[in-house]
């Protein structure tokens, strides 16, 4: 293998591939998409792994791990997606400590960010959460040492060599450069992120004309009045009303979200409650069982 890779067993339906560094990783990851390998259902490549999962009904994992080994990594940048612009304004909390850090004036500090085109790496922390890379060599920038107990959703931030969105409200220690309007995550669009690993990304400050065609911004779609139907037990289908009342999604959700954030949830044992789902950790399943205090 020419990248010093690991190919290591996850369960019995998946493999974890180790690799050296993240350009090995989103180059193993573009391979894999282009290969079109049998049997491999979902891809997920992170800062320095590919997680690839796998139907064992249609290969073995004796078979695919093999494949996995010596399969050839993308040569060059495997940035080949969709190119979405993204409209900022630049008006964070953090923006003068960060030009600080740098040795930057605030200006200097926006016309670098806006002036490059980032590349989606990977996805985690939260659905809709993309780690973005590619950026101006300058943007090293350390986390905070005290985290924020609130983000707003929208926040554009950096950390390390990474910069990135945050989809929804909520805890973290990246510094905030400035903010947008436009939705990372929007559960009535398919795929529900805005950002998907490949796809290049250009910062734009907000009031300037994009040059190329904006992410999707959703709009309230007009309410749909809830249709009452009778439940089976043996329904499998989790009925939506509302905007999404039109749809019917998986109990147990589908393959493809990981890579967005958001991993699948596991399957049930047979005869086990309703709402008592194992926890997968690592690839293999941790049961946690549920007690009710009583009441004295």
């Amino acid at each position: 293998m020419a990248d010093d890779r690991r190919v290591l067993p996850m369960g019995d339906r998946a493999w974890l591939v180790e690799l050296p560094d993240l350009d090995d990783a989103l180059r193993l990851f573009a391979s894999l998409t282009a290969a079109h390998l049998p049997g491999v259902v979902e891809a997920v490549p992170a800062a320095r792994t590919v997680l690839v999962k796998f139907d064992p009904l249609t290969t073995t994992a004796d078979e695919l791990g093999t494949r996995l080994a010596s399969l050839p990594a993308a040569r060059g940048s495997a940035a080949s997606g969709r190119l979405v612009t993204i409209a900022v304004l630049y008006d964070g909390d953090d923006l003068a400590e960060v030009a600080e850090l740098l040795g930057l004036s605030e200006s200097e500090v926006i016309d670098r960010h806006t002036a490059a085109t980032y590349r989606v790496a990977f996805g985690g922390f939260a659905p809709g959460f993309a780690y973005l890379t590619g950026g101006d060599l300058i943007f090293d920038v350390p986390r905070r040492s005290s985290p924020r107990t609130r983000i707003a959703a929208g926040s554009v931030a950096l950390a390390g060599r990474f910069s990135a969105v945050y989809p929804r409200e909520s805890p973290g220690g990246w510094q905030l450069i400035g903010r947008t309007d436009q939705a990372m995550w929007n559960l009535d669009r398919d795929p529900p992120a805005a950002l998907q690993p490949g796809d290049r990304v250009r910062f734009v400050e907000a009031g300037d004309p994009p040059s190329v065609e904006p992410a999707e911004t959703p709009t309230d779609p007009p309410p749909v009045e809830p249709v009452e139907t009778p439940q089976r037990p043996s329904d499998r289908l989790r009925r939506r009303t509302g905007p999404a009342a039109g749809r019917r999604t998986p109990r147990h959700g589908r393959h493809g979200r990981a890579r967005l954030g958001r991993p699948r949830p596991v399957r049930p044992a047979p005869g086990e409650p309703a709402g008592r789902q194992p926890v997968r950790y690592g690839g293999d399943r941790v049961r946690l069982r549920w007690c009710r205090a009583r009441a004295r």
